[in-house]
């Protein structure tokens, strides 16, 4: 597995710039930190992740990523909309991570 740390520093401003615009939008400051660090997560392995010598694998850990983020961004748009408790807030953010880490490892470690 190889990470493209130039993709990486951008995946980090551009989940910096998507947790500032939930900030301005009236989500807490806690809330969003963690939805920085949540993004970034989801927004380098879309990006910056690839798995060396496995063109098909690196594919669809992107997907993987993808999916994860649009997830995030539109569970956390309705979370905002409908303010949502903090329990919830993070017990659906970190299932979206936990489940796109499980989905990622197991797609490395498969022997295609």
């Amino acid at each position: 597995m190889k990470i493209n740390i130039v993709i990486l520093s951008f995946a980090i401003v551009l989940s910096a710039l998507i947790a500032y615009a939930f900030c301005a939008a009236g989500t807490e400051v806690l809330r969003s930190v963690f939805l920085g660090f949540s993004f970034t997560y989801c927004w380098g392995l879309f990006m910056a992740v690839s798995v060396s010598g496995k063109p098909r694998t690196t594919t669809w850990v992107r997907i993987v990523g993808f999916l994860s983020v649009v997830i995030m961004i539109v569970v956390n748009i309705i979370f905002n909309i409908m303010d949502v408790g903090y329990l919830a807030f993070y017990i659906v953010n970190l299932l979206v991570i936990v489940i796109s880490s499980l989905f990622t490892y197991g797609l490395i470690k498969t022997k295609v």
